[in-house]
């Protein structure tokens, strides 16, 4: 009998602890899913980006979109260069950002001096 209530008392367990998971597609009408979450922020950062000034802070850049998907920094001719890479349009489906998806926003000693491919060539 000692045998059957550990059986019984592990059988409890081992039923209470298991669980039910329940993934969902997510319809375009009903809840937030990952696919509209990228796509707000890379449509949230575009409407920033198109509002910037030239001069701004890169703190204040960062505090306002936080931190970008990716990033590069040296210095040139002795001045501290940063180009932040933000998501602002969708190329592939792979679950990765790349270069090609971004906008970068070029910063000289903490400020702001040009985004987009343009102003990144006058640096390079």
């Amino acid at each position: 009998m000692h045998l059957l209530a550990k059986t019984a008392i592990t059988a409890a367990l081992v039923a209470s602890l298991s669980g039910c998971i329940v993934i969902g597609g997510g319809d375009s009408k009903g809840s937030i899913s990952y696919d509209s979450d990228w796509k707000k922020l890379q449509t949230k950062n575009a409407e920033y980006i198109a509002g910037l000034e030239l001069s701004e802070n890169i703190d204040s850049v960062i505090t306002d979109l936080g931190l970008p998907s990716l990033s590069e920094a040296f210095v040139e001719d002795g001045k501290e260069v940063r180009v932040l890479y933000y998501r602002t349009q969708h190329v592939k489906s792979d679950g990765k950002t790349t270069v090609d998806e971004t906008t970068p926003l070029v910063f000289v000693d903490g400020q702001l001096k040009g985004w987009g491919e343009s102003a990144l060539g006058q640096i390079r």
